[in-house]
């Protein structure tokens, strides 16, 4: 990525119309990824322009539980996406293309986003390193070895804690179809509000539209 695809944080903040502070804050709950520059911490431009579209509005984020209640529900507002932050805690990851293989292939994962978007009629078309998965708290590390830490990565990971997990997995059902990536046809596959608001927040207009299209189809 070129450094003139990269902005600090004074100059996000600028573009956001927000204090330097509440950026860092942004970035410390997950909610805009960043890295070090040469001392200094940088946003890629692409995701500060997804962050504004879908920028917090303010109130307060439900906790998981009631997060997952009304994602079970299908009762989400993507023009908020913000208010479900809680449903996972988020970190980015970085792999070679067969270590996200493997990972789509690991029956300890919940698909979701671009690749869960096929079970909804939508092909998307992932770079070969991307994914977003769910994945049980205490289970993260076994999950993602051969997979590094990387605040910049495309493999986009929530951990959620035992009780929601029982609750995702009861509320998941195969994928149904093939998607890129080889990813197994019985993979589970998250319900569609959860793949609506991981699609949402994308710095990629198309799946900004499959989100939407998700939470109308019948």
């Amino acid at each position: 990525m070129s450094v003139a695809a990269l902005m600090s944080l004074s100059e996000a903040a600028e573009r956001l119309g927000v204090g330097k502070e509440q950026v860092r804050r942004y970035v410390q709950r997950g909610l805009l990824p960043a890295a070090k520059l040469a001392n200094s911490w940088v946003i890629p431009v692409a995701h500060l322009q997804a962050f504004q579209h879908v920028k917090p509005r303010g109130g307060r984020p439900l906790s998981a539980a009631s997060a997952w209640a009304q994602i079970v529900a299908g009762d989400v507002d993507l023009n908020d996406p913000h208010r479900y932050i809680n449903r996972g805690v988020l970190t980015r990851w970085s792999g070679t293309l067969g270590a996200v293989i493997d990972l789509l292939a690991d029956d300890g994962i919940v698909i979701s986003g671009i690749h869960a978007a096929s079970r909804y009629g939508a092909l998307l078309d992932p770079l070969p390193t991307e994914a977003q998965i769910y994945v049980e708290r205490s289970t993260t590390a076994d999950v993602m070895r051969g997979i590094a830490p990387d605040p910049l990565g495309g493999v986009v990971v929530r951990s959620v804690d035992p009780t929601i997990w029982r609750t995702l997995q009861n509320a998941s059902d195969p994928l149904g179809v093939q998607p890129a990536m080889n990813v197994p046809e019985t993979a589970l596959c998250a319900p569609p509000a959860a793949v609506a608001l991981d699609l949402v927040g994308s710095e990629h207009p198309r799946e900004q539209y499959v989100a939407d299209r998700i939470m109308v189809s019948p």
